[in-house]
């Protein structure tokens, strides 16, 4: 690891608020905390029972709606299919009830999605972009103002997101992307220049979470630094466009 991302390493599990770091920051450290999870936290009976009678019904949905192979063979998720996904809360099942979702743990989560991923892959996979990455920096980290707009309807299935953050030239080399925001003062907003592929919702989400790089002040100095941002498909210059040679989808940002 050279000395560049060493310093990103730090910034991204040390950085923000003066606090104690998690059990997942002192793992990546190489300190396994066993204090902070052990004993591991069970379910009342009650919840267990309420946990169950809602994955009842995911169960009996999922068996009478959802045709894997016609998924597969026409590469397309139903309409009815989201709608219904939405209507059982399935598409806002970690999103608190205060935002219009159902609030139920990660454990209840896991158990949709596992049930989800037997009988189709690629729905399990849409609801997975959807809430674990899609509307995830959203509910974490967007202002009250954010989420009064988008969770609500993000839950109801009315509104789907998606994580943009693959381009031609960077993956898993998270800082490798080369789209570029610039933020312009006397407009108050920023530009957003570059490409993105491989996002998975990107052709028919209303909001997505997309990374660029941007340069801001640090105490070393201006810096590139990678910043989430909030787009939605009306925004100018946003494009999802059918790539001829690799048949993927993709987003291309231009002037806004």
């Amino acid at each position: 690891m050279d000395e560049q991302q060493k310093r990103m390493a730090e910034e991204l599990l040390f950085g923000g608020e003066a606090k104690a770091p998690s059990f997942a920051k002192r793992l990546y450290a190489g300190a396994f905390e066993s204090a902070l999870v052990f004993p591991y936290p069970q379910a009342t009976s009650k919840m267990q029972q309420q946990e169950d009678e809602y994955l009842h019904k995911v169960q009996q949905f999922i068996d009478a709606e959802i045709d894997a192979d016609w998924i597969d063979r026409h590469s397309e998720i139903p309409l009815t299919v989201i709608q219904g996904l939405g209507k059982l809360g399935v598409l806002g099942m970690s999103i608190p009830i205060e935002h219009g979702g159902l609030g139920m743990t990660q454990r209840a989560y896991c158990r949709a999605a596992e049930a989800l991923a037997a009988k189709c892959g690629s729905t399990a996979l849409f609801v997975n972009a959807h809430q674990s990455v899609g509307l995830k920096a959203l509910l974490l980290f967007g202002t009250a103002e954010q989420q009064l707009q988008w969770l609500a309807p993000l839950a109801r299935g009315e509104q789907l997101a998606a994580f943009s953050l693959t381009e031609p030239n960077a993956g898993s080399d998270a800082a490798g992307i080369e789209s570029r925001a610039v933020f312009d003062k006397e407009a108050n907003l920023y530009y957003i220049t570059g490409k993105k592929q491989w996002t998975t919702n990107g052709s028919m989400a209303h909001v997505l979470t997309v990374m660029a790089k941007m340069e801001v002040e640090t105490p070393q100095g201006k810096q590139d630094k990678i910043t989430a941002f909030l787009v939605t498909p009306d925004m100018p210059g946003f494009k999802v466009t059918q790539a001829a040679l690799e048949k993927s989808r993709y987003a291309r940002f231009k002037d806004g």
